[in-house]
């Protein structure tokens, strides 16, 4: 089991796991009046998918055509990936084109990309609620909003530094230009994208 205090360390664990065959997934939350229970239930978990196997033990499995497991976990967050093969717990599992990580307002997802490569993504839906943000924001020219929104992008941008989010983040700023010609006004967008 892998537990991690940081954004960035989780996604990087999480994509290379993905990237070296765990193409399986599941994604779970602890409950907010079961957090005082967390080590407990990661335990559980732990003990559950044993994840405490060696390399060599892992190969084996392998060899025999059986599943290998991995708990992650980022706050509340929960996600368990699965390599291929038998799987002896009989549970439902989604296969990775997308996974979906949510951390209540921050819906991040993990993709594969038109390169193939794999990179994280902001969700559309939290995509298209700081773009209306942003319009929101011009229309009636609210800076305070702007300037929180824009805030929210540089603290994605400095800890997520992944391309998904870097090609999502430019678009926004292209949005941001051509919004600042129709309502003329010249907000400084940050220096720091």
């Amino acid at each position: 089991m892998l537990e991690f205090k940081e954004l960035s360390p989780f996604f990087k664990a999480l994509i290379n796991y993905i990237g070296n065959g765990y193409t399986y997934y599941q994604v779970s939350y602890i409950p907010q009046k079961k957090a005082h229970k967390k080590a407990h239930i990661l335990a559980k978990l732990s003990k559950k998918y044993n994840t405490q196997l060696t390399k060599w033990q892992r190969q084996y499995r392998k060899r025999k055509g059986l599943a290998n497991y991995q708990v992650f976990n980022l706050k509340s967050v929960v996600v368990v990936l699965k390599t291929p093969g038998e799987d002896e717990t009989g549970e439902n599992w989604q296969k990775f084109p997308i996974l979906p990580v949510n951390f209540g307002v921050l819906e991040l997802e993990i993709i594969k990309d038109e390169r193939d490569k794999i990179t994280v993504k902001i969700s559309k839906n939290l995509l298209k609620e700081i773009k209306a943000n942003i319009r929101e924001a011009f229309k009636k020219r609210d800076g305070r909003k702007f300037h929180y929104e824009m805030k929210k992008l540089y603290n994605l941008h400095k800890s997520l530094k992944y391309r998904g989010i870097m090609l999502q983040i430019s678009d926004i700023l292209r949005e941001i230009q051509e919004l600042k010609k129709k309502h003329t006004i010249k907000w400084e967008v940050p220096k720091f994208f």
